[in-house]
């Protein structure tokens, strides 16, 4: 998809009341994901499940997070993410992806900065159609990063979407504890720590295979 033929919906508000939205959807769900599935996987144990989804519904993903520019990444395909399968840094909470269908255009909250200039917003908070995504990955050849599937929306298309995206994605994957782990992934389990959290965490807290 060119650059130039990405359409934006801009809401404007400002830093305070961005919070406070933030704060009120959490109270909704409780403070946490209503849905979440966690898994240990390398980018060949994605790609099969990634490449049936995307034969069976066409979807976008989008770079999540605050960002300087307006002009975020769009991908039609994981195969366009050039760096899929590796985690730069080193915990599970960072480079994530909204995923939403193709024909739903992306919004993003333009947020004021407290001291001066704007930042832009992509999250799920405004794009309640989509599911947010967290590859994992394999992070300087020692550590396989936990990857996320999740949606907080109540909305029945991310909800469809959720469910179809973890069925494809996780199918043939080996159920360990509350983590669903890709069979290279699991022939790994003597080369690599298995990170829940981040690779300072303590090694109580890695899987263990």
């Amino acid at each position: 998809m060119e650059e130039g033929k990405l359409k934006f919906l801009v809401e404007f508000i400002t830093f305070k009341d961005y919070k406070r939205q933030i704060n009120l959807e959490r109270q909704k769900d409780g403070g946490s994901m209503s849905k979440e599935v966690h898994f240990f996987a390398t980018k060949a144990d994605l790609e099969t499940g990634l490449k049936e989804l995307e034969l069976y519904r066409k979807v976008k993903y989008v770079r999540a997070g605050l960002f300087d520019q307006m002009e975020v990444p769009v991908y039609t395909s994981y195969s366009e993410i050039i760096d899929f399968g590796i985690n730069h840094s080193g915990d599970h909470i960072s480079e994530r992806y909204l995923v939403l269908d193709q024909n739903f255009e992306l919004k993003i909250e333009e947020v004021p900065q407290q001291r001066g200039g704007l930042k832009f917003a992509v999250d799920q908070l405004i794009n309640g159609s989509s599911i947010v995504f967290w590859p994992g990955g394999i992070h300087k050849e020692s550590f396989l990063i936990c990857g996320h599937i999740s949606t907080s929306s109540k909305e029945n298309i991310s909800l469809e979407l959720y469910k179809d995206f973890r069925k494809k994605v996780l199918k043939g994957f080996k159920k360990i504890g509350s983590y669903y782990c890709g069979l290279e992934a699991l022939q790994m389990k003597d080369e690599v720590r298995f990170i829940t959290i981040g690779i300072h965490q303590d090694k109580l807290y890695d899987l263990k295979i």
